[in-house]
């Protein structure tokens, strides 16, 4: 239990202004062409999201599951601006990963424990993060760097929000928050040791 007074509250509301300043800059630079996201990650991320959201509403998540599904809800926004200024070049291991992932989702629905929901549904979102890896090796300049690393912020700080902490709850705030500081660590990288091929 947190002891700060309204501690849950002070973190939902910084979680929430959080969001809205990692999505829509990014919406923003989506329609300007500034950066191309990948279809396939973020459909997934959105449909898991939002299934997270459920189970983790379903064992007392309260404000911090709510944030999941707002997550979830820019993902699926992003998912559907990326089919016009998206990233183009799909390649096969993309597919793999996207239809392994999609195919994949719905046994979330069927499993009566949440925790084995949260767990398929945080391994799906791992997955689904492979093709904008994958994108972000070989177009760093693509892919927001900030967006990633205020994700990972978001996760962080999403957590002291829940009602209730467990490990239902917390895993896949946790594992994600890891992901996308694995993929703003890439991005870093990568762009450090390739030219710049877009404009800032």
């Amino acid at each position: 239990m947190l002891l700060i007074p309204y501690a849950r509250e002070i973190f939902a509301f910084v979680s929430l202004i959080a969001t809205l300043l990692i999505y829509v800059p990014y919406i923003v630079a989506i329609l300007k062409k500034q950066v191309k996201p990948h279809i396939f990650s973020w459909i997934v991320w959105g449909i898991g999201n939002l299934s997270v959201c459920a189970a983790q509403w379903s064992t007392g998540g309260g404000l911090g599951a709510a944030l999941t599904g707002l997550g979830g809800f820019f993902c699926l926004l992003i998912a559907i601006l990326s089919t016009h200024y998206g990233e183009k070049n799909i390649t096969r291991a993309d597919w793999i990963m996207f239809l392994a992932a999609l195919s994949a989702l719905p046994l979330w629905a069927v499993t009566k424990n949440p925790l084995s929901a949260v767990v398929l549904l945080t391994v799906i979102d791992v997955l689904a993060a492979v093709p904008t890896m994958r994108k972000s090796y070989h177009k760093p300049f693509e892919e927001s760097v900030w967006l990633f690393f205020f994700s990972a912020v978001r996760f962080g700080v999403s957590i002291p929000a829940l009602d209730a902490l467990n490990l239902t709850t917390v895993l896949f705030p946790s594992v994600l928050g890891i992901t996308n500081l694995m993929v703003t660590i890439l991005l870093i990288w990568r762009r450090r040791v390739m030219p710049r091929t877009l404009p800032p």
